[in-house]
């Protein structure tokens, strides 16, 4: 689940408010420090591909964001309590050079982990964000 028509780094009052996308870090469909995100894996399998069928362009809807200048506003994941939902959604926040704010969620820790920490190596490898964290 995401967020980021927002430049504030507050999650959602609602869990209404975030979007369902498929989220991808550095993938092979992706340039270097890129989070792409696609509306469900099926799109980010087409665009796989498609890819490596050496079409110009991928025919599904990708939002991207350069990693290059982003930080993290939250160092570890945070969770947040829905009422209407029973379990936590665990999140963070990421912004980017020209401000944007995406914010990335799920239910589950275990599904955003791999994402968290795919956007922490991502910044820390090419040594391009930096960490500002928050509790």
């Amino acid at each position: 689940m995401v967020e980021y028509h927002s430049r504030k780094t507050d999650v959602p009052p609602s869990s209404a408010g975030w979007k369902p996308k498929y989220v991808v870090v550095e993938g092979i469909v992706s340039k270097p420090h890129v989070i792409d995100m696609y509306y469900n894996k099926k799109d980010y399998d087409k665009a796989v591909a498609e890819t490596l069928a050496k079409k110009r362009k991928v025919s599904v809807k990708v939002k991207s964001w350069s990693l290059i200048g982003a930080r993290l506003v939250t160092s570890k994941l945070n969770f947040v309590h829905y009422g209407e939902e029973k379990q936590p959604w665990y999140y963070f926040v990421l912004v980017t050079n020209k401000g944007r704010s995406i914010k990335i969620a799920h239910p589950i820790v275990d599904g955003i982990e791999p994402v968290f920490e795919g956007v922490k190596r991502a910044l820390e490898n090419a040594n391009i964000g930096s960490f500002v964290g928050e509790s």
